[in-house]
């Protein structure tokens, strides 16, 4: 009697445990769902088998599955449990076989067409797959923010950004109310969704939305630390997706953008952990917007403790540059405030430099005839040399 009663109160258990995973989580693809007693009674087996699979233990996780299809071959879950299985193993012909087996017999269930489109995109690799899957799922539960994510994220796997990106808003509306975890991964993917854009678009010449696009991805990441779900991953998609603004202002001559968006990494430095600058240097700043003070510092604050591009201060950037460089005076006559070019003379030759030539861009009002200069040898568009990386100075 004593036997019943244990297997009966383990009945009971593993059936409350799965009522309650998916009121927390509808599509917990680890919850067994059962209606019917049988069902109810092989749910036990399941959960067993999904305990061994948690452990490595795959030949006793094979043995409850086979008893439950064995017991009951028309329980779709059976089938579904063994897909979980043989993809934890790496065996993903049969786990995508399993999951056909499973629709057989359950033909209008969302969660294991969200199950199929999970082994496709993270398994399979196959974002065209997962987007099948993830839309016959919506036509079943069009309003479950889970399949709607995943569509999202497939859609950003095939390069239909704007598409994701109208997804993404829809779920940032109401995001608050939903589980931390949610909320760390809606607000990550949503950035992500929104830089990927952004490079397109600089792709395509868009540098307007680009601008924009990049912008709304630092909103949603600082969203993210307002509510205090941010964490390290986000960290390393801010400092990233500032770089890619920082080089869309530099091929843009873009200033101004520059300096709104080094403010925003700054503030953002005082906030919460973000790591230094990996892609970009003082020096590639330096050159297009001359030595601001402000971009400058908040450049070099940023890359300071950079392990991979660590370039040095601007003094001793310009000492170490000096070495190596031309010496030469400007040559009269010659007018900053007239001229947007002049020659300089260095070991009797002639080179010829633009306004837009100057390291530093704030010297120019400073230049006038016989101010000594160093400069590098570069070459103009018919192969002439000219004066490139003029800047004040013996």
């Amino acid at each position: 009697m004593s036997k019943v009663q244990a297997a009966l109160k383990k009945l009971r258990e593993t059936t409350e445990l799965s009522s309650v995973q998916t009121l927390i989580y509808k599509y917990d693809i680890t919850a067994i769902r059962a209606e019917t007693k049988d069902e109810r009674i092989c749910a036990v087996y399941l959960n067993q088998a999904l305990n061994f699979i948690k452990t490595h233990r795959y030949d006793d996780a094979t043995d409850s599955i086979t008893r439950v299809v064995s017991l009951l071959p028309s329980y779709s879950e059976a089938y579904r449990i063994s897909s979980f299985q043989a993809g934890a193993q790496g065996d993903l012909y049969k786990a995508a076989e399993e999951l056909d087996k499973a629709l057989e017999y359950s033909p209008k269930s969302a969660l294991i067409y969200y199950q199929y489109a999970q082994l496709a995109l993270y398994k399979l690799d196959d974002p065209g797959l997962t987007l099948e899957m993830i839309n016959r799922a919506i036509e079943l539960d069009s309003q479950e923010d889970a399949l709607l994510t995943l569509r999202a994220l497939a859609l950003v796997r095939l390069g239909r950004c704007s598409e994701a990106a109208e997804i993404y808003e829809g779920q940032l509306v109401a995001l608050d109310s939903r589980m931390r975890k949610w909320r760390i991964t809606t607000r990550d993917q949503a950035s992500e969704c929104y830089r990927r854009l952004a490079e397109q678009e600089a792709k395509m010449k868009e540098v307007d939305l680009a601008k924009t696009h990049l912008v709304r991805a630092l909103e949603i990441l600082e969203g993210a630390i307002a509510h205090g779900d941010f964490d390290e991953r986000m960290g390393r998609l801010y400092v990233n997706v500032v770089e890619d603004a920082l080089f869309l202002a530099r091929a843009n001559s873009n200033q101004e953008y520059a300096s709104s968006v080094l403010k925003r990494y700054n503030d953002a430095r005082k906030a919460v952990t973000i790591p230094s600058f990996q892609r970009f240097s003082l020096e590639s700043l330096v050159e297009t917007f001359g030595q601001d003070p402000w971009i400058t510092g908040a450049v070099a604050e940023a890359i300071r403790s950079s392990p991979v591009n660590r370039p040095p201060d601007i003094q001793a950037l310009a000492a170490v540059v000096d070495e190596t460089r031309h010496k030469g005076k400007v040559k009269a006559p010659f007018s900053q405030a007239t001229q947007s070019f002049g020659f300089i003379l260095s070991r009797g030759q002639e080179w010829f430099f633009h306004r837009s030539d100057l390291l530093i861009a704030a010297e120019w009002p400073r230049l006038s005839a016989g101010s000594p200069v160093t400069f590098d040898e570069g070459r103009d568009l018919s192969g002439r040399a000219k004066a490139i990386k003029v800047r004040m100075g013996k």
